[in-house]
């Protein structure tokens, strides 16, 4: 629609038929979809508080005339918010965990979360802001307020959205979002308790705005029954932290009245009082005041020396002085449970053990993770449904698109995840289950299982198992289809391209358990050194770790050279027969295949594993690493190191093959595609004719890396140069 057309559109009438989004996706309207577009709001049947609460330690500011303010004061507590380390903390905490993962759209219509994402980018782009700036801020304010407020900007002409009808009234597609600061806001209800305009007003201006009901959307957290706002959670710890910051007041007060000693000299003794002593000039002076002057003056740094009949002794508080430090940690730990915080959110390594962190973690986690609950379902239904209703889309189940947070805690997500995947392997739920209540995924669209493991590796590895079996029946028959498939026939004759297949599988499993075996003793050794760090509260090095997985990846090399190293030659050797030439596989061709398809592979399965354990290279860290956590991890990527093994055993003999030929002048090479038919044999698909260039590009994505491929020499005569 021009611009034209969507300015009269604003003044014009909507049709009847254009209004009712149901019928512009010709299905009829329910009762209910009705009743929500033409009637009014239903009344409220419960009683509701007008003014606020009063509370030791909280001024009651009841309401503004016809509005209703926060039952709390959230003026002082955003003052609180900057001058109080340990709230900043913790709400920081809070934000921190809360959008640790980021946020994302679920649904299960596609078309449905392009539109919502284009209508952010909408938003973005009027605004300004960022919608993850957005949620944000939104959520700040919520986890320190109990509260947050969006303000919601209508206009037909920057939006691409359409109006639509709500309770008897069109409302305008929506614009922009702007969070508002929930300490200036107040509310007006009517007589049922529905809220039906708010209001904004700076303390230190005169100035104030209003807005609709309908253009603000309210999120609170632990709202009383009957009461408009919410609670903040720190409002049962200020009375904590006030005494907290008394009791300090009065520790620097000891500290400083006792800090410099109090000099006590005592003159004379009981046989032989303190008396007068005549000064060369001729005065009397008292012996107790000539000391005292001495005392006096003496610097700093200074000494004094005196007769016997002078002892000078420094007094201190010599346990006479109040200790305050338990009660100082008794208000102290009050504060930090009552915030949610343990010392090891505070950077304090040495304030609790890893158990008694890890529970205090794992409840700010919960907590957070009510936050994030709380902020979806809110923003889901305010803002999320409101956009595709302007959109033209029914607000139905398999259309309906969420705003969600993935889980904060992941090893309780990948346990919860593991424990699924068991009841499915044993049969005990659907694979819909599966991914839906243990994977948080959509159910498999069509085409999606191609792109599976099982579809990309699994079962090609499993055809190349197949080829090991004899056709049950023993027939002739069958077994020349195996050989004329396995032994192409070319103008150098029939000769297979491939050796054995028995044994190949041989190999790959031998090399897969050497691979194993080396994995597993770099798991062991790591969390060896883990434990010996911690025992004495030690910081693990970097170095230490790096050379335990340089030494096992070191020897995984070696053990893959001596298995691969026979393969390469076997496939020179073959090409060196078919074409008659006398060209060698140098050094550095074995060094290119060693470093391509093991050493950058294994280093990059190094890097995965030390990410998922979240372990730092670049920085002496204390590990505390679970042994049973490191294993299940290691464990985990073994599946990369069998597909490793198999596709570099498959690879080692093409390789030597097709770079022979390269050194011979050999531009192109046939490339087969087989599988496995019914009676065991091999059954060729298609065959392609590719450049030999790809090995010396170090390509292991080609057609020729790819199990279940045959590469034998192709038979134009314009694909050489000669052939020596």
């Amino acid at each position: 629609m021009g611009l034209l057309g969507r300015i009269a559109s604003v003044f014009s009438t909507t049709k009847p038929e254009q209004e009712d989004l149901r019928l512009v996706r010709k299905t009829k309207p329910s009762s209910v979809e009705s009743t929500v577009k033409e009637s009014p709001r239903q009344a409220v049947s419960t009683l509701y508080y007008k003014t606020s609460l009063t509370a030791r330690g909280y001024p009651s500011l009841g309401g503004d005339g016809n509005y209703i303010t926060p039952i709390y004061n959230l003026g002082e507590i955003g003052k609180t918010l900057d001058v109080e380390s340990f709230f900043a903390a913790s709400v920081r905490r809070h934000r921190e965990l809360s959008m640790k993962e980021g946020w994302h759209l679920h649904g299960r219509d596609k078309e449905a979360i392009a539109y919502v994402r284009k209508r952010f980018e909408e938003i973005e782009l009027i605004t300004g802001d960022p919608i993850s700036a957005i949620v944000r801020e939104l959520l700040t304010n919520l986890i320190a307020y109990g509260n947050a407020i969006l303000v919601i900007k209508r206009d037909p002409l920057r939006s691409s959205g359409s109006p639509i009808r709500m309770f008897g009234k069109t409302m305008q597609p929506i614009s922009g979002l702007y969070p508002a600061d929930p300490t200036s806001m107040a509310v007006k209800k009517n007589d049922f308790g529905r809220p039906v305009e708010w209001k904004q007003k700076i303390w230190d201006s005169e100035k104030t705005r209003k807005f609709r009901a309908s253009d603000v959307v309210h999120f609170h957290l632990d709202r009383k029954s009957g009461f408009t706002f919410g609670t903040p959670y720190v409002v049962p710890v200020l009375e904590d932290i006030r005494a907290l910051r008394r009791l300090e007041e009065l520790a620097e007060l000891v500290t400083h009245k006792h800090t410099f000693p109090l000099f006590h000299a005592k003159v004379g003794s009981k046989e032989k009082p303190a008396g007068y002593i005549t000064s060369p000039d001729g005065q009397t002076l008292s012996e107790v005041d000539v000391i005292g002057a001495q005392v006096d003056a003496l610097p700093p740094e200074g000494g004094l020396v005196t007769s016997e009949r002078v002892e000078i002794n420094m007094l201190g508080t010599e346990g006479q002085v109040l200790d305050l430090e338990p009660y100082l940690s008794h208000f102290e730990s009050r504060v930090l449970g009552g915030l949610r915080l343990s010392g090891i959110d505070l950077g304090r390594g040495d304030t609790a053990n890893k158990a008694t962190a890890q529970t205090v973690t794992k409840n700010l986690v919960d907590a957070c993770s009510e936050i994030q609950n709380v902020f979806s379902e809110m923003f889901t239904a305010k803002i999320v449904d409101i956009i595709l209703l302007e959109g033209g889309f029914n607000l139905t189940s398999d259309i309906r698109v969420a705003l969600r947070f993935p889980d904060i805690d992941r090893e309780e997500a990948r346990a919860h995840q593991n424990h699924g995947i068991q009841l499915f392997m044993q049969n005990a739920i659907t694979e819909d289950e599966l991914r839906t209540d243990y994977l948080n995924r959509e159910p498999y669209a069509d085409g999606d299982r191609k792109n599976t493991f099982h579809e990309l590796y699994t079962k090609p590895l499993a055809e190349i198992g197949a080829m090991n079996e004899r056709d049950p029946s023993g027939s002739q028959g069958s077994a020349k289809t195996v050989a004329n498939k396995s032994r192409p026939t070319n103008q150098h004759g029939t000769a297979s391209t491939k050796k054995s297949v028995a044994q190949n599988s041989l190999m790959m499993k031998e090399l897969f358990n050497q691979f194993s075996y080396s994995w597993s003793e770099m798991c062991e050794d790591i969390c060896g050194l883990s434990a010996r760090d911690s025992k004495y509260n030690k910081a693990t090095k970097s170095d230490d770790i790096k050379k335990i997985l340089i030494s096992k990846t070191d020897v995984m090399i070696s053990d893959a050279k001596k298995y691969l190293l026979p393969e390469i030659e076997n496939g020179a050797k073959k090409a060196r027969e078919d074409i008659h030439t006398n060209k060698l596989i140098s050094k550095d061709d074995i060094v290119l295949f060693l470093s391509k398809h093991i050493r950058i592979p294994l280093i990059k399965l190094n890097r995965k594993a030390m990410i998922m354990l979240r372990i730092d290279l670049d920085n002496e860290v204390k590990l505390n690493l679970d042994a049973a956590k490191a294993s299940s991890v290691f464990d985990a990527l073994k599946v990369e190191l069998d597909m490793m093994a198999a596709q570099s055993t498959d690879f080692a003999y093409k390789y030597g093959y097709m770079t022979t030929l390269q050194k011979a002048g050999r531009k192109n090479i046939k490339v087969m595609y087989n599988s496995i038919d019914e009676n065991g044999a091999f059954k060729l698909e298609k065959e392609v004719i590719m450049p030999i260039t790809s090995v010396s590009k170090r390509d292991v994505s080609g057609p020729h890396v790819k199990l279940n491929t045959t590469c034998v020499v192709d038979e134009d005569i314009n694909s050489h140069e000669g052939d020596e």
